[in-house]
């Protein structure tokens, strides 16, 4: 107890054998600051005074560094890098004989790069992966990984489609079923009855469509045909100028402030509201994005974007972080490494690499099969900087909020929150 006492561990426990200690655990984790310090729950684990886990255990990490996700990419391996480095001061702080490492890898929005890159990271006998990041890239390499026993841990992917239960893979996102109902209610709650989708053409993409679709129609809303793009478009002329002619179709029966346009897409975005500012009637309804889209600088730094934002009052919706003050804490570390606000992703993927992390310490092993077995207690009782990261009997986060988030005075603002468990919309801004 000495020992845990001066590693500020707090056990309050049952004591079932001179070796083994079941409880509840509170790990004080330090930051860079001696100031500062992140405070995460784990009930219950096992203290093992043999450790069978020594030098450096490596995992790898895949996130889109380039192509059209490069963006949250970049929000995922900073979370991701800052959560190794808080978690091996963790070690330091248990006194242990190991360490964590993240071999990183840049996918490239790319499911056959990613699939390159996890046969690479097999060869090198790396097994436990965080990432990909797209369900695009998941699918595509889910049966190499099923087959070759390794296990991945997505900190993007949420295509309802992969929600599979006992396979390789484990999601800190809520799948697009959730997703989807709580973007519907949210864009019906601000008077919109007829939306227009325009969306990519992928998993990710038709999986998130369907399910706005189902839901928005249940409530009393009509969703138009919309525009299907492919994913590897990269200029939208006829894709713009077909959506204008279905906004313009429905203007002349309804008034154009019922009317909404929805971008279900990545950083191909730019370049569609690009097209889009050059037809008139196009920023006479409102605008909206989905997950993918929210915290991008783009919207804010170029002056075509923000001005068409601010006449369509473009809205962003994507599934939130609890607020803490923890969250807060790795939330300005993040961003100070940026430069830039973060997304969710930043923060799914420091809270993966803990999870992670605390599995290995928890059952003292890097094996695949015990540490998937182990992963989803281990999930349910951390209290992450995104609040709860209890799974689904499918591997998926089980429940998340929603924040819905607009362009004000030059950045990012949050406009207000959606509580998928009430349905409560609250405005903040």
């Amino acid at each position: 107890m000495d020992t845990l006492s001066k590693n500020k561990i707090k056990i309050i426990a049952s004591l079932l054998s001179v070796s083994v200690i079941i409880g509840i655990i509170i790990f004080t984790v330090p930051f860079d600051s001696p100031e500062s310090e992140l405070t995460t729950v784990v009930s219950p684990t096992t203290n093992n005074t043999n450790s069978s886990l020594t030098g450096t255990i490596h995992i790898g990490g895949l996130v889109p560094l380039t192509g059209s996700l490069s963006n949250l990419g970049e929000d995922a391996r900073a979370g991701a890098n800052l959560a190794v480095i808080d978690f091996n001061e963790y070690l330091e702080k248990l006194e242990s004989d190991w360490e964590l490492d993240m071999i990183t890898e840049d996918s490239g929005t790319s499911p056959t790069i990613t699939l390159e890159k996890i046969t690479s990271l097999k060869a090198k006998n790396i097994n436990i992966v965080l990432g990909p990041a797209s369900s695009a890239e998941v699918s595509y390499v889910k049966g190499y990984v099923d087959s070759n026993n390794m296990l991945i841990i997505s900190y993007g992917s949420s295509a309802t489609s992969l929600s599979i239960p006992n396979d390789n893979l484990y999601r800190l996102a809520p799948d697009t079923t959730e997703q989807g109902n709580a973007i519907a209610n949210i864009i019906y709650s601000e008077g919109i009855t007829t939306l227009i989708p325009i969306w990519r053409g992928d998993i990710w993409g038709d999986g998130l469509h369907d399910s706005i679709f189902s839901e928005f129609t249940r409530i009393g809303g009509t969703v138009d045909e919309g525009i299907r793009y492919f994913p590897d478009t990269t200029m939208f002329p006829i894709e713009i100028s077909f959506l204008e002619q279905r906004v313009q179709h429905h203007v002349d029966s309804i008034d154009a402030e019922k009317i909404g346009v929805l971008i279900i897409g990545f950083q191909e975005y730019v370049q569609i509201i690009f097209s889009a500012s050059q037809y008139d009637i196009l920023d006479d309804v409102r605008w909206f994005g989905s997950p993918g889209i929210t915290e991008t600088s783009q919207m804010v730094n170029d002056p075509t974007l923000k001005e068409f934002s601010k006449r369509t009052q473009f809205t962003a919706i994507q599934f939130g972080a609890s607020s803490s003050s923890e969250y807060d804490k790795v939330k300005n570390r993040i961003e100070l490494e940026i430069g830039r606000s973060a997304s969710i992703y930043a923060f799914t993927a420091y809270d993966a690499v803990w999870i992670i992390g605390l599995t290995m310490l928890e059952t003292q092993s890097d094996d695949v099969s015990i540490v998937k077995a182990k992963f989803p207690e281990i999930a349910e009782n951390y209290s992450g900087v995104i609040g709860s990261t209890k799974l689904n009997n499918a591997g998926d986060l089980a429940t998340a909020n929603y924040d819905i988030v607009g362009i004000k005075n030059d950045q990012w603002f949050l406009a207000g929150t959606y509580n998928a468990t009430s349905g409560i919309i609250s405005k903040t801004g």
